[in-house]
């Protein structure tokens, strides 16, 4: 039973962690995507200037 009971914590703890690292990943991801996005705002805003 304790040796069970450890061996599920030890999945439990794992999955924390992995949702953990997965949640830093996606926020990461999310910034870049920010960052890409008001680059390419950024240059629409640019050619739009040219273009008129």
């Amino acid at each position: 039973m304790r040796i069970g009971r450890g061996y599920a914590w030890g999945i439990s703890g794992f999955w924390k962690v992995t949702l953990m690292i997965f949640l830093k990943e996606l926020y990461h991801i999310r910034k870049i995507t920010d960052s890409i996005k008001q680059r390419f705002r950024l240059i629409g805003v640019i050619q739009y200037n040219i273009t008129k």
